[in-house]
């Protein structure tokens, strides 16, 4: 079953998204969907590795412990999002 979701984003990132969703033939719903499932997955759920796209980033911040990733990512999120 379908059910809406209202959500707030920032004009400009929505500018982009709609965008990107035009060039691959896709809605933005599919895509919100499509990234809502793979953060819910029990793959991902399961998984304390760190996401490739991480690793090849490693060491581009001097000071930033790659073995910290996940708490300062939540961190900041908590910040950003628990105002």
């Amino acid at each position: 079953m379908q059910t809406k979701l209202t959500l707030s984003i920032e004009k400009e990132v929505i500018q982009k998204a709609k965008r990107y969703a035009q060039k691959r033939q896709e809605s933005i719903s599919s895509l919100v969907e499509a990234y809502f499932r793979a953060l819910t997955s029990e793959d991902a759920e399961k998984s304390d590795e760190i996401p490739p796209i991480t690793r090849e980033l490693a060491g581009t911040l001097e000071g930033v412990q790659i073995d910290t990733w996940k708490n300062e990512r939540m961190d900041r999120l908590t910040r950003k999002h628990l105002r």
